[in-house]
């Protein structure tokens, strides 16, 4: 069955708007619908694009489409392209076709944006993608539907793509058994283009049965890749720019490598993102610039700003760094306290930076300090709160899943009160404050 019984339900709840070029395939879709028109009244229109890179046979392939629009009673919507130069023409041209079609989405309120590709293009999109070296995200192939929102309307636009069930071999066999016509892109028989070089000289030196199993293999790999989409969406919530060494840590590099690149788009960087820029923030200390955005690692965690927010954000950073009050990210079982009953920022300054030493004043705090794990009943009181709240509400609030809390560690006094939460936040009678300094030193960690 190509639509699925949840499919056609859901597409008699909003108009399709098909991209239709006259090739074979989206011929083939076409009439795929109007069936769906006659059966479930689900209605469509078509959008076609007129590229003018092969002349007389572009203008050929738009009075064919509209002429089977016309024959069918279909609304067809034709845009013309125009491209400044040839290189990445490929390129460009997919950019136009999506940027107008989601124009039209909004302009016409379509729900549904629907192309031809079929089971062949993802086999041929997967080996592509293999040659370039991709990862995980990378053998996924293409998804059969996906949301894209669409700031012009309430709801998103769903890209859907019924045909990656089946092969280009079925189509064929369809349009040559009820006589259809259509028309043929002399620029795919070029294999100038890679995805045609793979498709002539490639394809079929792979038997049939490995052709299935290599698409199998990116369904399945999709199902990863949903999973660790979910994890990704979950993370971003709990962390907007800064995500503590303890957290981060604890993270598989495939959610470490997400978040990075999401980061980074966020921010503004638009250039290929390649695996050397994430290896270059595995070390504990490190500054790495991409553009317009900065990416900073330490002791507390990685932190991602742009060249706006960066400065202020530095100044802040080094200052807290220099006086010692800084942030404890990552605590040992031995932990050092430097007592002092008055604050020596001099001092304090000149001190060789170290996470294992945290400066206080001591009236604030009953030595020694344990590093223990939490059990049920802690309270503390968090900095800048006025009253104590319960740990596992602390924990809840701050996102932090049950099997994670049972290893958190939590730092305590000798009377057993918690005074830090390791990665997340201090209490507020730690808060270090010198009448010398506009700043109140404190561990926001």
């Amino acid at each position: 069955m190509l639509f699925l019984p949840d499919e056609i339900k859901s597409l008699k709840q909003g108009k399709s708007l098909l991209m239709v070029s006259g090739g074979p395939d989206s011929v083939y879709l076409f009439h795929q619908y109007l069936n769906l028109k006659k059966q479930f009244e689900i209605e469509f229109s078509v959008i076609h694009f007129n590229h003018h890179l092969r002349a007389e046979e572009s203008d050929r392939e738009q009075a064919f489409v509209e002429d089977l629009c016309a024959e069918n009673k279909i609304n067809c919507h034709v845009h013309h392209l125009k491209f400044k130069n040839k290189k990445g023409i490929q390129l460009q041209a997919r950019k136009k076709r999506y940027g107008i079609s989601l124009k039209h989405q909004a302009d016409y309120g379509f729900k549904f944006l629907v192309t031809a590709h079929h089971r062949d293009d993802t086999l041929e999109t997967v080996l592509m993608r293999i040659g370039r070296g991709a990862g995980l995200k990378g053998l996924c192939g293409i998804r059969r539907r996906f949301e894209m929102k669409n700031p012009s309307l309430p709801i998103p636009c769903v890209f859907f793509r019924p045909l990656l069930k089946i092969t280009k071999k079925t189509i064929s066999e369809f349009l040559f058994d009820h006589k259809m016509s259509y028309c043929i892109d002399s620029s795919n028989l070029s294999t100038n283009y890679l995805r045609n070089a793979i498709r002539q000289n490639l394809v079929p030196k792979i038997k049939v049965e490995e052709r299935l199993d290599l698409v199998r293999l990116s369904e399945s790999v999709q199902v990863l890749d949903d999973y660790w989409q979910e994890r990704l969406r979950f993370q971003q919530k709990r962390y907007s720019h800064h995500v503590p060494l303890t957290s981060w840590d604890s993270w598989p590099n495939e959610l470490q490598f997400r978040f990075f690149c999401v980061q980074l788009r966020r921010l503004g960087y638009v250039k290929q993102i390649q695996a050397k820029h994430f290896s270059a923030i595995q070390e504990i200390n490190c500054h790495l610039e991409l553009g317009s955005v900065h990416i900073l690692k330490d002791r507390s965690g990685c932190y991602f700003y742009s060249s706006r927010q960066i400065q202020q954000f530095m100044n802040l950073h080094h200052e807290l760094k220099g006086m010692g009050s800084y942030y404890l990210a990552c605590l040992s079982c031995k932990l050092d306290i430097l007592k002092t009953d008055s604050i020596d920022l001099e001092h304090i300054k000149d001190t060789k930076d170290d996470s294992s030493i945290l400066y206080i004043e001591a009236a604030k705090l009953k030595l020694p300090l344990f590093v223990t794990t939490w059990k049920q009943g802690d309270v503390f009181r968090p900095y800048g709160k006025k009253k104590p709240i319960k740990l596992k509400d602390f924990f809840q609030i701050r996102g932090i899943p049950e099997h994670q809390r049972k290893f958190w560690p939590v730092l305590r006094d000798a009377q057993g009160e918690v005074q830090a939460v390791p990665g997340l936040e201090i209490a507020d009678k730690l808060a270090v404050v010198s009448s010398e300094s506009p700043v109140s030193l404190c561990m926001r960690l």
